[in-house]
């Protein structure tokens, strides 16, 4: 499925309805002129620093029934909602190791009266803010399985030549309670 379609259903699943996922089409067309890849050197930096912390969060949470696994992605608690133009570009860097589904708000990822993550996913990720400078980016991110239940952790991330970025080492766990993912 194309990008654009895919997050405009991810829109529309979080909205109030077609009229809005059709808005929000609309804005995102008329922001992007039509293009995959983000038009803005901040957005491109996003992208690339997340791609790869949620292709290790697919990696290490295998999903029998789903291939790629569904990864229920937000920012965390504190900071600026992920860009359209980011979740985007999210989706068609990543599209090959995780389905991806932004949400607003983290409480969005599940089923408040089960406690279970919603739609067959197999984990909630809330990301960090990316900093603006620097080719090595510590980035903190929370894996939730059950509201509450978070594991912080913190990742290492390395620019390379042409705006690629990798992931040095596997994360470190954080200060904080909860399940490791």
């Amino acid at each position: 499925m194309p990008v654009v379609a895919r997050l405009v259903l991810s829109i529309g699943r979080r909205a109030a309805g077609p009229i809005a996922a059709l808005a929000a089409l609309g804005a995102l067309l008329s922001a992007s002129g039509c293009s995959e890849q983000p038009s803005t050197a901040e957005a491109r930096r996003a992208v690339g620093v997340y791609a790869p912390i949620l292709r290790w969060f697919a990696a290490v949470e295998p999903q029998e029934d789903h291939d790629p696994p569904v990864l229920f992605v937000t920012a965390a608690e504190g900071s600026s909602p992920l860009d359209l133009e980011v979740q985007a570009g999210l989706l068609s860097d990543v599209d090959d190791a995780a389905d991806l589904r932004f949400v607003d708000e983290a409480e969005e990822a599940f089923d408040m009266d089960t406690g279970e993550i919603r739609e067959d996913a197999i984990l909630l990720v809330e990301l960090g803010p990316v900093p603006t400078q620097g080719s090595r980016v510590e980035i903190d991110a929370v894996a939730s399985h059950r509201p509450g239940n978070g594991a912080p952790l913190r990742f290492l991330v390395v620019e390379h030549v042409d705006d690629e970025w990798e992931l040095v080492a596997e994360p470190e766990r954080t200060p904080g309670e909860g399940a490791a993912p």
